[in-house]
């Protein structure tokens, strides 16, 4: 079915629309024009048409009144270069002048309900290329389990979650968590601070990765049948002011002295340092003493774990059960420390599983053929997972018969193994579990492998990082651009000019981003304000900042700036070549340059 865009109604409750509560279309393409580049979509379609290869819309037919429930930011786009042109750039409004609506018009799947569409817009988002930020998936989630707590209760709402989405339980609960938490604490600031953003325009992760955890530890919170954490009774307005503190200090952006971020709060056991300096956290000591207060000591150490993913690892426990030690139930004298509380056990119980039951590895050359911890997974008490992260992994040890003609150091199995079957023992306290490992030998007629400038693993790791802050939205974009072309074996002579220039853009992009975060470095440099004193800016800066991540040896390479030569003159000299073994070249010294800035924006 053919369809006029102009005739089909975006979907206020998308995702990535839902947190803004508009009132019209047009604040909702003004607001896609602004954060999602639209303009990237609007380009497209002037130049190719509309194209639906692999990309069809999906619309809620709701009696021959059409909603679109993917493609939201293509219909839009549409509508405003035919509707809403007043919303566009001057040179837009120009451009789209001489287009016709005809040629617009679009195909898609037609639907009845939300729920015909719920596995192909969660397979398209969180788990392919087009993954949505993290933000966004928290709302998807968030919206997709109160439509089905309406009709079922929580575990078959999570149940038909998992049947619908690439996400495990575990990951869908921590989701809807992450939402339920962030939406508290984003209400409570925006009564102090009309003027907040909304949460898809915030950096969130501070708040998910170290202080959910923390504060639910520390105050002994308990949740209810839909994940909400639930102050202790009596406690609600004390409990919000907590939040409103812990809020004010992740999103104030006018004071950048109290800031709370994964810079200031890099670790798990940072918390008990947070608490106890007051600084970061204006007033949090004080809030949780009083919330405290006649119920139980606030537990705010960490043992030394630096899990920083894990919500439930250490959960407090009630009186009676085993607890973390605390800052505040003991008073110091001459004889030691005197506490108000009998001494208790802090051994923690974890459930080993196996979750790799048979693993195949091939000798490689870089000294290691395989990490045994990768092959099995501790869980806690609340059958949520350990992340590997943890130290408690340590105390995990791995066996084979004496026999066997395998080399384990620190958990890796070493490349001087030999070819074979081997049945691996891990043991942890009393448990015990047994999987397979085969090594295979060397493949001497092994495929030639393909000319990439890298696989799709570490395209999805650097644009994860880059996901929580939305001023990273075109830096995303580029390396999503070079993906496409990152098979250099099949590439186009008319394409390497792109592949040129998107690799020049990214090392721009990510330097003036670099600098934008640590801007003192210009303050040491009175080079040329030029590409390529740029890089050797920010290299020295990361160099000195942390060697271990960007050695000497990376700084030296990045210095000889003939490679980047290279690259200026394919855009400038017509006479310039590159081969695909240069580009490869390239891109291999540039990548721990780009890795390191994405690392320490």
């Amino acid at each position: 079915m053919k369809l006029n865009p102009l005739d089909i109604r975006l979907d206020f409750i998308n995702p990535r629309l839902s947190l803004f509560n508009f009132s019209s279309e047009e604040d909702v393409i003004r607001h896609l024009i602004q954060y999602e580049n639209l303009y990237y979509l609007i380009d497209s379609f002037m130049v190719y048409g509309y194209n639906t290869l692999g990309e069809r819309l999906i619309l809620l037919d709701d009696n021959k009144t059409y909603t679109v429930l993917e493609g939201n930011r293509r219909i839009a786009a549409l509508k405003s270069m035919f509707l809403y042109k007043n919303l566009l750039k001057a040179s837009y409004r120009q451009k789209v002048s001489t287009l016709k609506l005809e040629d617009f018009w679009v195909n898609g799947d037609v639907i009845k309900s939300r729920e015909e569409a719920d596995y192909k817009i969660a397979a398209k988002h969180i788990a392919s290329i087009q993954d949505w930020k993290s933000i966004d998936k928290h709302v998807y989630y968030e919206n997709m389990f109160n439509r089905l707590r309406k009709q079922m209760n929580t575990s078959h709402s999570i149940a038909y979650i998992k049947d619908t989405t690439p996400d495990k339980e575990r990951d869908i609960k921590k989701s809807i968590r992450a939402y339920k938490f962030l939406s508290s604490i984003h209400a409570q600031v925006k009564i102090k601070n009309p003027t907040l953003k909304p949460l898809s325009l915030l950096n969130n992760d501070v708040l998910i990765s170290r202080v959910y955890s923390s504060i639910k530890k520390t105050l002994n919170l308990k949740e209810n049948a839909d994940f909400e954490l639930i102050p202790k009774a009596g406690k609600e307005e004390i409990y919000n002011s907590i939040l409103l503190s812990i809020g004010s200090a992740a999103w104030d952006e006018d004071n950048e002295k109290i800031r709370l971020n994964t810079r200031t709060f890099s670790v798990q056991k940072d918390w008990e340092k947070i608490v106890n300096d007051d600084q970061i956290i204006p007033g949090i000591k004080l809030l949780i003493n009083k919330y405290l207060h006649d119920t139980q000591s606030p537990t705010i150490s960490d043992e030394g774990n630096n899990d920083s993913k894990h919500e439930n690892e250490n959960p407090v426990k009630s009186s009676g059960d085993k607890t973390n030690q605390s800052l505040y139930q003991g008073r110091n004298t001459n004889q030691g420390t005197i506490t108000n509380e009998p001494e208790v056990s802090q051994e923690r119980k974890y459930r080993l599983f196996v979750i790799r039951n048979n693993i195949i590895v091939r000798k490689p050359t870089n000294g290691i053929l395989f990490n045994l911890i990768d092959a099995i997974c501790l869980y806690d008490d609340t059958s949520s997972e350990i992340t590997k992260k943890s130290s408690i992994y340590n105390n995990i040890k791995f066996t084979t018969q004496p026999s066997d003609d395998i080399l384990i150091k620190e958990n890796c199995v070493l490349e001087n193994s030999k070819p074979n079957l081997y049945k691996v023992n891990a043991s942890y306290e009393e448990q015990n579990v047994t999987f397979d490992l085969i090594i295979e030998p060397e493949q001497s007629n092994a495929r030639p492998k393909q000319d990439l400038l890298f696989d799709d693993e570490w395209r999805i790791r650097m644009v994860s990082k880059l996901d929580e802050d939305i001023d990273y939205h075109k830096i995303r974009d580029v390396i999503y651009s070079l993906s496409l072309y990152k098979n250099l074996s099949k590439i186009k002579m008319q394409d390497v000019l792109i592949v040129t220039f998107l690799i020049r853009a990214l090392l721009e992009y990510l330097s003036k981003a670099y600098i934008d975060r640590y801007p003192e470095i210009t303050q040491r440099n009175n080079g040329p304000d030029n590409l390529g004193n740029k890089i050797k800016m920010v290299s020295e800066d990361m160099f000195n900042k942390n060697p271990s991540s960007f050695n000497l040896e990376q700084k030296k390479s990045i210095k000889n700036q003939d490679d980047l030569e290279l690259i200026n003159g394919i855009v400038h000299d017509y006479k310039t070549v590159l081969s695909n073994q240069d580009f490869i070249r390239i891109f291999r010294k540039y990548k721990p340059f780009i890795e390191s800035i994405i690392n320490l924006l």
